[in-house]
């Protein structure tokens, strides 16, 4: 992971990271959004930021939570938390700090969707990844079935989306932010009880019985998760406010969504969280209209429906602007889809990936459209599902002009890698794309459209 850098300049060093040199935005996209940040490329190729994210964190009352706690005697001291978030923020927590665990919906908050009205700031304080926010229903009473289907297990999930088995072997080249435990492989879906029978690490769905055959044949314990398909963090304010988090995992539907209609100064803002196992309609992270956002070493993935990352402003008077800085996405959309995405934005949204890895999505892996700009520095995507020789088999993509009636989409790229696609870059229906140098292409169409 990338340091965070304040005030260094040309040359100089931090420990093992040395800058070559001060990268220089081209004035086109200093046009839509000048940074207030510095970005550096350095001596292996990368990039990074003097970008401190400090600087955006709400302060305010401080509230602690804890699975040990309690929300009747707690007063949210560190050595008397509460026992739940929604506690925390009824009384006022503007920095709300989580010990470690597992939270589940009723450890959270009461109402599916939660819609801060004021800054709040979500702080994982035992490291990154240590606190997992899920929508998981809490107490789950599990009944063995009888005969031929004596490995199945039944309890009651008014909606479920996936379901997880922590005590199985997981995703062995990929891990959560913590970096110790590997990323849960759902469980298969199948079509009846027999076939949940047949499969150890299955399930099966009907109504509201969920029938569960875990990979090791033992009944449902509490590494067992049924996610619902209900609700998501929702950012939604007209005035300047700030919402923040760091060092959190957020398993289920959609983790974050904003929505802003009008010009404002709100914040977005996440670093080191991982946004997993979502099914919600447009994206896994979902922000529109909201000004200023920020992700770093923020990573999607198993985001069933539509785009990882995207932005969109909310009409022509406001720019929305991103940074994401070594961010990653995989395993992204709707089996048969073109156009979902790892990384997206639109609608005259200004982004600024630095060291962005995306894979395996149905579309295009990096695809910036409708009037926005962005500067993909260090990036790599490749291995989009989407089969044959068609355009949304492509790594980079930008194209189509907007439609608040702005310039065309602009995508400029350095240092950029694709992998495993059948084209490398592609420019439509009135995109431009500008290759600033040390691009590297493996595939077998190439590029299509112009690239300047």
């Amino acid at each position: 992971m990338l340091g965070f850098l304040n005030g260094i300049g040309r040359g100089a060093s931090v420990g093992q990271l040395t800058l070559q040199t001060l990268f220089a935005l081209p004035s086109e996209f200093l046009s839509r959004w000048t940074p207030d940040f510095n970005i550096y490329e350095k001596t292996d190729g990368s990039f990074a930021t003097d970008f401190d994210m400090t600087s955006v964190k709400p302060a305010g009352l401080v509230a602690y939570v804890a699975k040990d706690g309690n929300d009747t005697v707690g007063d949210g001291s560190e050595g008397s938390p509460y026992r739940t978030l929604q506690k925390a923020y009824d009384v006022g927590g503007v920095d709300i700090r989580i010990k470690a665990g597992l939270y589940d919906r009723a450890d959270a908050f009461t109402s599916a969707n939660f819609l801060p009205n004021r800054n709040v700031a979500l702080t994982a304080v035992d490291g990154a990844g240590s606190v997992i926010l899920t929508r998981s229903y809490n107490s789950l009473s599990w009944t063995q079935q009888a005969g031929a289907n004596s490995d199945v297990y039944l309890t009651s999930a008014a909606s479920c989306m996936f379901v997880l088995d922590r005590a199985a072997i997981g995703r062995v080249d990929e891990l959560q932010l913590n970096e110790v435990d590997e990323v849960p492989i759902p469980l298969t879906e199948v079509g009846d009880i027999a076939a949940c029978q047949a499969l150890a690490g299955s399930y099966f769905y009907s109504g509201s019985d969920l029938y569960v055959h875990t990979y090791d044949d033992r009944a449902p314990d509490d590494d067992v998760l049924a996610l619902s398909n209900e609700g998501f963090m929702w950012f939604y304010f007209g005035t300047s406010q700030t919402f923040y988090m760091d060092g959190i995992e957020i398993w289920g539907r959609g983790a974050v969504r904003t929505e802003h209609s009008n010009a404002n100064n709100n914040i977005m803002a996440a670093k080191d969280c991982g946004f997993r196992f979502s099914d919600w309609v447009i994206a896994t992270v979902r922000v529109q209209g909201t000004r200023n956002n920020y992700f770093i070493n923020c990573h999607a993935s198993d985001h069933t429906t539509a785009d990882a990352f995207g932005y969109a402003a909310a009409n022509v008077n406001v720019t929305t602007r991103a940074l994401e800085v070594n961010c990653s996405a995989r395993r992204v959309g709707n089996l048969g889809a073109t156009n979902d995405n790892a990384f997206t934005s639109h609608n005259n949204a200004a982004v600024i990936r630095l060291n962005a890895y995306g894979e395996l999505t149905y579309g295009p892996i990096i695809a910036d459209v409708l009037g926005s700009c962005s500067m993909n520095l260090g990036c790599v995507a490749g291995d989009s599902l989407v089969p044959g020789n068609s355009q949304a088999r492509v790594a980079f993509q930008v194209g189509t002009v907007s439609n608040f009636d702005l310039a065309t989409s602009k995508m400029w790229m350095k240092n950029c890698t694709a992998m495993g696609e059948y084209y490398d870059r592609g420019q439509a229906n009135g995109g431009e794309m500008f290759d600033l140098g040390g691009f590297t292409g493996e595939s077998t169409g190439g590029d299509y459209g112009t690239i300047s």
